[in-house]
């Protein structure tokens, strides 16, 4: 990544310095499926679809319980789902959703479960 492409002011993400972009968290994702020294310990850190951690609620329909490896995040009105789906066609997807401005958070993760259940059938015939 350019150094103009991310900037982190602290480690919580809180700061209201942090600036990220999806297409930067994409790039992360895909070069850390690309690193098997270090992509087994950053997948087992993901949250599974309908199965554990902040994801064990959501996307846990037949069609994608498990299908979906990914980081929630969630502040003041903006709210995150990036990571991997893994498609019916035997495809790894890499995603990023970053939805700022929702009312309700409620309502953007309902937003970005439909996107991952779409994305899950990415490719059939």
């Amino acid at each position: 990544l350019a150094p103009t492409e991310l900037t982190i002011a602290d480690g919580s993400g809180l700061s209201t310095l942090n600036r990220v972009s999806a297409e930067s968290l994409n790039k992360i994702l895909m070069h850390m499926a690309k690193r098997p020294d270090l992509s087994i310990d950053y997948l087992s850190s993901m949250a599974v679809s309908g199965v554990d951690g902040t994801l064990s609620k959501r996307l846990k329909e037949p069609d994608t319980k498990r299908m979906i490896r990914a980081k929630t995040g969630y502040i003041d009105g903006v709210s995150a789902l990036s990571g991997y789906i893994y498609t019916n066609n035997n495809d790894t997807l890499v995603f990023s959703i970053i939805m700022n401005n929702f009312p309700n958070v409620f309502t953007a993760r309902s937003v970005q479960d439909q996107i991952c259940k779409e994305l899950v059938h990415y490719g059939e015939k």
